[in-house]
């Protein structure tokens, strides 16, 4: 839904480095949360408002990069998770998920089974952005009409 919200503000308001802004101030926000200052999140959310800045420099109004948008901003939730692993636990992290992955394939009867569901996951979770891209970049378009009519 963040990623949905960024695309529709930038076919509203169509300027450069808006998309990281708004999720620095979102970022900032996380920090009021009760538990305090909450840096993984934190980090999540201006990575994801990165990543949509990044595509949506090529083009904000083009529904193909608003897709990419919502792909890659939905897919980097799955590897933060990851990153954020193996940043605090070192490679044990990493050993751990590729065991997972390796424990999965003999549970589904086939070597390469872990791997081909990791990526179903990753696949269902990068239609998920597209979809959110998509959303965001109807209601950004509707919006930006309704206030083009209006004025």
């Amino acid at each position: 839904m963040g990623a949905a919200l960024l695309i529709a503000q930038r076919q509203v308001v169509p300027k450069r480095g808006l998309s990281i802004a708004t999720a620095f101030v979102a970022a900032l926000c996380k920090s009021l949360s009760p538990g305090g200052i909450i840096l993984g999140p934190m980090i999540g959310i201006t990575a994801e408002g990165l990543l949509v800045e990044l595509v949506l420099l090529v083009s904000s109004r083009w529904i193909g990069c608003a897709i990419l948008a919502g792909m890659l901003a939905a897919i980097w939730t799955v590897f933060h998770k990851l990153l954020s692993g193996f940043v605090f636990y070192g490679t044990t992290a990493i050993e751990l998920y590729m065991a997972v992955l390796q424990k999965s394939g003999e549970w589904l009867g086939h070597a390469d089974a872990g791997w081909w569901a990791a990526a179903a996951f990753v696949g269902i979770i990068a239609s998920i952005g597209a979809i959110g891209g998509i959303f965001g970049w109807h209601v950004g378009q509707d919006a930006a009409r309704s206030l083009e009519a209006a004025s």
